[in-house]
């Protein structure tokens, strides 16, 4: 079943971050830019906010299908992603910021 991204990226991923706010440890901003029908660009602007607008230091750069995949097991299929060349990273995210952005999505 497709990611409906606008309702992960304006009320899922909010209510996970007001009830355990890992965010805190990322220390800056980061976009999510997921191309194909459907996609878009959509950030985590700081630990406690998300927002469809905004400057960014850190891209994760995915498909809309890669991103569902994603989505199905974000720990595992994130890494499989990742090191398949399916999600670019770009700015100053690490590996290890990314890993905490995939805790979010669980």
């Amino acid at each position: 079943m497709p990611t409906d991204l606008k309702k992960l990226f304006t009320r899922t991923l909010p209510a996970a971050i007001a009830k355990r706010p890992p965010a805190d440890t990322l220390g800056v901003r980061y976009s999510f830019k997921i191309s194909g029908e459907g996609g878009g660009e959509w950030f985590i602007e700081n630990p406690n906010k998300l927002a469809a607008r905004s400057t960014s230091r850190g891209t994760v750069h995915i498909s809309v299908a890669d991103f569902d995949l994603l989505m199905e097991n974000p720990q595992h299929n994130g890494r499989k992603l990742l090191d398949a060349g399916k999600i670019k990273l770009s700015g100053d995210l690490t590996k290890q910021q990314f890993d905490q952005l995939l805790a979010l999505l669980r």
